[in-house]
């Protein structure tokens, strides 16, 4: 899903990283994609949009597992979700793949901790906003208003305040979700 952000959330404060854009307002500063697919061309993002910045969520392995696979993805999106030993591998290959560019790329590539975002919000969001480069503003951590359309499979939940009840929900099926864990810790 791809969001355009605009002032007073943003100020222009380096050219427009992309121009003409389709669908673009011109008031539009910044452009957000959020589809994890998006990170197998962070080295292409890098070298066409250098002023880019990306921000990469990592929650818990066991935790992101657990929610792709209870999730039925629309026209078969994110094939790897729907069995234990793709998802494991997945997981390892975005874990390593991430590393790696927030390593080689600092100053572009930011990994945001899920645990640390959802129990203190306002801390980590002052983080990325600097980051960022984007100025604070009443509201920002008020997410249950944002009216604006969302048609992802989170849809539901970016109506809601920021909280922290969906950390560790892979332990209620603890058992089933043993081989998953396995496989995890063996990761090389």
């Amino acid at each position: 899903m791809t969001e355009l952000v605009r002032p007073p959330a943003c100020r222009r404060n380096r050219p427009d990283p992309l121009p003409g854009s389709a669908g673009a307002p011109a008031a539009a500063t910044h452009l957000v994609d959020k589809n994890p697919l998006n990170l197998s061309c962070i080295p292409l993002l890098l070298r066409a949009l250098p002023q880019a910045r990306i921000l990469v969520l990592r929650r818990d392995p066991l935790d992101a597992c657990f929610s792709n696979l209870k999730e039925l993805f629309q026209g078969g999106a994110y094939p790897y979700s729907y069995a234990l030993e793709d998802l494991a591998s997945h997981c390892r290959n975005v874990r390593r793949w991430t590393a790696h560019w927030a390593s080689a790329a600092p100053g572009a590539v930011r990994v945001v901790d899920y645990e640390a975002l959802a129990r203190e919000p306002e801390q980590v969001a002052a983080s990325l906003l600097e980051f960022l480069g984007l100025p604070a503003h009443a509201g920002l951590h008020d997410i249950a208003a944002n009216t604006t359309p969302v048609s992802t499979a989170s849809s539901s939940q970016v109506r809601q305040a920021v909280h922290d009840r969906s950390i560790g929900a892979w332990r209620r099926y603890a058992v089933q979700l043993q081989p998953l864990l396995r496989m995890l810790e063996d990761a090389p």
